[in-house]
């Protein structure tokens, strides 16, 4: 996978759960636009399931924890994705 295409499915994830006139950009804190604990979780399954990730439960409360930009979230994508295809 490459970078652009998990950053537009991260920034495409989070426009539909939020107003789809927020701005904002790699940088932006995720507790800033809004979502919590739950709605990060919400979108580590989704990309999961788009993308047919197999991510332990335990990796996906570690990433819970680490998680704090949308380019966090685009990092950890690309991360996975390369994990599985090894």
């Amino acid at each position: 996978m490459k970078r652009a295409e998990a950053r537009v499915a991260v920034h495409l994830l989070i426009r539909r759960g939020l107003d789809e006139l927020t701005d904002f950009d790699d940088q932006s804190a995720l507790q800033a636009l809004g979502l919590d604990r739950e709605d990060i979780e919400a979108l580590l399954w989704r990309l999961e399931d788009r993308f047919d990730l197999c991510i332990s439960p335990r990796e996906e409360q570690r990433a819970l924890w680490r998680l704090e930009k949308v380019d966090d979230l685009v990092q950890w994508l690309l991360e996975k994705s390369r994990q599985n295809q090894d």
